[in-house]
């Protein structure tokens, strides 16, 4: 069942980026309008988040500083030579506008969606908290689209493995941002669904689907 949907996804980019836009903005509006979401954002939030200076803070905070733009950068730069090292140039170019264009994009949603949140926790003097400008989180769709550009461009034999280093990966970024007081669920969901979808919208771009289907094993 699940081989299946995975193909019927690729077979089709273009319904799978409009269902992400779809479930992104529905999410949106759970998460700013209607009280009943907006109080579990805030429950779990307050449930998961820890103050400053314990150790759980402290490995989450670790794990964010893979997500600076230092680190989008070097993640970037590393998929694009691995595809180019193999010959692979389209999907160099892939996981380039993968990684870098999902940044852009979440700066331009953050700016279009800015709306008040609800700061329910006491926050320190060096602690963060979700701020207007939070949805959707930049870190979780950064790690995702991560995970994603690696997937396209190392040897088949290795995807089962990428696969699985990706997900630990965008699971341990996007806990963190709770742990560490930075972002909503929400937030976190958003992120998600906009890497996945705009990793879809790159996917539709290419006619012949040879990003997708070449290589494969």
């Amino acid at each position: 069942m699940a081989a299946r949907l995975i193909d019927g996804a690729r077979r089709r980019p273009l319904a799978v980026c409009l269902a992400c836009v779809a479930a992104l903005l529905a999410l949106l509006a759970l998460a700013y309008w209607v009280p009943p979401t907006e109080r579990l954002d805030e429950d779990v939030l307050n449930a998961v988040s820890t103050p400053a200076g314990s150790p759980l803070h402290d490995v989450a905070f670790a794990v964010e500083q893979l997500m600076s733009p230092f680190g989008w950068a070097v993640f970037a730069i590393a998929a694009f030579l691995l595809a180019s090292w193999q010959g692979r140039h389209k999907r160099a170019l892939l996981a380039l506008a993968l990684i870098l264009g999902t940044g852009l994009v979440d700066m331009v949603l953050k700016a279009v969606f800015e709306h008040p949140r609800p700061q329910s926790i006491p926050i320190g003097e060096f602690e963060w908290f979700p701020i207007a400008m939070a949805f959707p989180s930049g870190h979780s769709a950064g790690a995702v689209a991560i995970a994603l550009a690696f997937l396209f461009v190392v040897p088949p034999s290795w995807r089962r493995p990428t696969a699985a280093v990706g997900l630990v990966f965008a699971l341990a970024v996007s806990a963190g941002l709770l742990v560490l007081n930075y972002h909503y669920p929400s937030d976190v969901l958003a992120g998600w669904l906009l890497a996945i979808g705009w990793c879809f919208a790159l996917l539709a771009v290419d006619a012949d689907r040879e990003w997708s289907y070449a290589d494969e094993e």
